[in-house]
């Protein structure tokens, strides 16, 4: 039987997320730890944004805050837009941040930076980056799991004090949603190391419970989550391939060399050697 936030006690809440975190997914099935996911967090509200055309991310900061997604060149440079795309299901052979074995999704980033940090990159490494924007007349919801969504909107978009739901909450239901929102933003700030990719379905549990849902799962969304690589300064974005496909559009590609590259301040000096123009699907390059 499973328990909302405001049927249990503090002690409750604190105990059940202390046996979720305990808990190992080398030995742990994924049902398992959703059920007792479902069990420590039901009642539990996420912070949400609705975002679209004309309503930008971030569009008052400098240039290369957007939507970003960066691939490594390995051979040749890149000349189509589905080179840059999501793995197909059928490549995607090890669970990440917020995806399971077998299920494609579309990562990007709020930055041109954070992309290339996400990636690991390092002085001497080729990238292509590709830019994107929402289409016209779009709007999604974009849901915040470990970080505030809404600090990423544009300040004439930006709503100001707590969210409604928080201020009708008494004292007492705000603590127990306190320490659920501690656990989710611990969650999404552990750091796995690449012999323990087993520690993602942890987080992936987490998505799926917000995301899929039979109240939610049809609607059009995305989720922000902090970026471990640059310790929370940027924001990762994960979309469904069949919700990005609908709603972004590929707007210009960089074609990168890294030259320097700082992870303790989160910071890269980068040479931009060509500009890709999008025609149809494919990439057209232009030298800078």
């Amino acid at each position: 039987m499973f328990y909302n936030l405001q049927d249990k006690s503090i002690k409750e809440i604190k105990k059940s997320i202390k046996e979720l975190q305990a808990l190992d997914m080398r030995t742990t099935s994924y049902d398992y730890y959703f059920d007792k996911l479902i069990s420590a967090v039901s009642g539990y509200t996420t912070d949400r944004i609705l975002t679209g055309y004309n309503i930008n991310i971030q569009k008052d900061k400098p240039e290369y805050y957007g939507i970003f997604r960066a691939r490594k060149i390995k051979d040749e440079l890149y000349e189509n837009v589905r080179d840059i795309w999501a793995k197909d299901s059928n490549n995607v052979n090890c669970p990440g941040r917020c995806n399971n074995i077998g299920e494609s999704k579309l990562y990007c980033a709020n930055h041109l930076i954070t992309t290339l940090i996400e990636c690991r990159a390092m002085p001497g490494d080729d990238f292509v980056i590709m830019e994107y924007q929402y289409k016209k007349d779009t709007l999604i919801e974009g849901v915040g799991l470990g970080t505030d969504p809404r600090k990423f909107l544009e300040p004439k978009d930006r709503p100001q004090g707590l969210p409604e739901y928080i201020q009708k909450m008494d004292e007492q239901m705000r603590k127990k949603h306190g320490i659920v929102d501690k656990f989710l933003k611990q969650s999404f700030k552990q750091i796995i190391p690449p012999d323990r990719t087993h520690e993602y379905l942890k987080t992936v549990a987490i998505v799926d419970f917000f995301t899929k849902n039979d109240a939610v799962k049809d609607k059009p969304f995305f989720v922000l989550y902090p970026s471990i690589a640059t310790d929370g300064k940027g924001v990762n974005m994960l979309y469904e391939p069949r919700f990005a496909r609908a709603f972004l559009e590929e707007v210009k590609a960089y074609f990168v060399t890294v030259k320097k590259i700082d992870l303790n301040v989160s910071k890269a000096d980068i040479s931009v050697r060509a500009n890709g123009k999008i025609i149809g699907e494919r990439i057209e390059w232009r030298q800078a």
